[in-house]
């Protein structure tokens, strides 16, 4: 058991009760679930125990494991809590990367037939003969193939937001106080 020390005996040693004081403070903290004010007010208390360590190392282990245990349980349960949310985090985006790679795949097929009808519009423009009603469906596969291309247009845009929204989500892995 430790001896009790209440008054600073002159020699530069911090009085127990102040000691006491930090232990008991560190163990209350330890069971704290408001994470980040818990942090901050530990490396308050290190380093105010730090301190008081250098102009007494001759406290007894016992205090110096009580204080440390206390920060160590803190930080465990700090950290557990933030790797449960991360995996719960993380599955849920994996989710949703998946489903946004369905969208992905179904785009690239929808701009592949696109990309096929337009090269059959135009090799059917390059084939048909001007003269007669040629005109009239060199006007329609000519109207076509721009309709086409802006559709191609608008499906590529499209693909590259889903791509840009595929790259947010991956990087939105980790919880963060």
């Amino acid at each position: 058991m430790i001896a009790s020390d209440p008054v600073d005996g002159g020699g530069g040693d911090p009085p127990l009760s102040e000691v006491m004081g930090l232990v008991e403070r560190a163990e209350a903290l330890a069971w704290s679930t408001e994470w980040r004010k818990g942090a901050k007010e530990f490396r308050q208390l290190r380093e105010r125990w730090e301190k008081l360590e250098r102009t007494s190392p001759d406290w007894s282990r016992e205090l110096t494991t009580r204080f440390r245990a206390a920060q160590q349980t803190f930080m465990d349960r700090r950290a557990d809590y933030f790797n449960r949310g991360n995996l719960r985090k993380g599955s849920g985006l994996l989710e949703q990367l998946e489903g946004k790679q369905g969208d992905v795949e179904r785009l690239k097929e929808a701009l592949n037939g696109y990309h096929a009808a337009l090269r059959d519009f135009s090799q059917r423009l390059a084939e048909t003969p001007v003269e007669g009603h040629g005109m009239a469906i060199r006007a329609f596969i000519g109207e076509s193939i721009t309709t086409l291309q802006t559709e191609i247009q608008r499906k590529e845009r499209d693909l590259a937001k889903l791509e840009r929204s595929m790259l947010e989500i991956s990087t939105r892995y980790y919880c963060v106080e």
